[in-house]
């Protein structure tokens, strides 16, 4: 199938679909040709053991499906808190040569970091719209104003949306709100000095704090089918046995 072909992405797809059946202990995330393989365990030892079974699998799986690995493209990713300074890094191999270690991955638009924070993602997502200002504020005196608030949606707020129940509670976030009240200052016509409170709720634009709440709200109720309920986990009459139960989450070495 020639590249950039319409059928190419979804019969490949077919042609690896049965790839998660085959690589055992492990969790498979799978986009058109991107393959990511999660490899976890509560024992400090569990991931090396279980790195060099996958490993093993994917070599077999590969020869068998005459399917060729960029080892180029290929790294690991150990995740691990921001306590943990020295994290375990097991050496792993694919087809006799050896993977690389990274301390950051890029997946599916969203820049990944091995602690898990989002300072590289704020900071990449910030020199893109730093671009979409320049273009947005070079036609500011060009064009309507109502032609300015359509780009912004374009060339900005499509942008700051993608995946912001990820990245949106992090304190490195405020400098994406500085952005964007630049832009609404530029669509209202004020001084930078100006109050973005009123502009915004003239142009009929959510900030970035509540365009935040109101993601994760519609993100909560559109799943609401895979959470469960306190009165679910105990059987204690507490005031919040009617509330979402909250899932800590604990890193664990991978």
């Amino acid at each position: 199938m020639p590249q950039g072909s319409i059928l190419g992405p979804i019969l490949f797809s077919l042609y690896v679909n049965d790839l998660p059946l085959n690589i055992t202990g492990t969790k498979i995330v799978l986009f058109a040709d991107d393959t990511n393989i999660l490899v976890a365990d509560e024992n400090i030892n569990g991931p090396r053991y279980k790195l060099n079974n996958v490993m093993t699998e994917l070599q077999t799986w590969v020869t068998l499906n005459n399917l060729i690995v960029n080892n180029e493209k290929t790294l690991v990713m150990p995740l691990h808190t921001p306590q943990n300074k020295k994290p375990m890094v097991p050496r792993a191999t694919f087809i006799g040569r050896d993977i690389s270690y990274d301390t950051e991955t890029k997946f599916l638009g969203i820049y990944i970091n091995e602690n898990m924070k989002w300072n590289n993602h704020i900071k990449h997502l910030s020199s893109k719209l730093n671009t979409s200002y320049y273009i947005i504020s070079s036609l500011k005196n060009v064009t309507r104003p109502h032609v300015l608030r359509t780009m912004y949606f374009a060339c900005f707020h499509a942008h700051l949306r993608y995946r912001l129940t990820l990245w949106g509670g992090d304190p490195e976030s405020k400098r994406i709100f500085q952005l964007q009240k630049k832009y609404v200052r530029i669509m209202g016509g004020t001084a930078q000095c100006t109050s973005c409170r009123n502009l915004s709720k003239t142009l009929n634009i959510l900030p970035l704090t509540c365009l935040y709440i109101s993601e994760t709200v519609c993100g909560t109720k559109s799943n609401m089918e895979k959470m469960k309920y306190n009165r679910e986990i105990h059987d204690y009459c507490t005031r919040q046995k009617s509330d979402l139960h909250t899932q800590l989450c604990r890193n664990y070495t991978s």
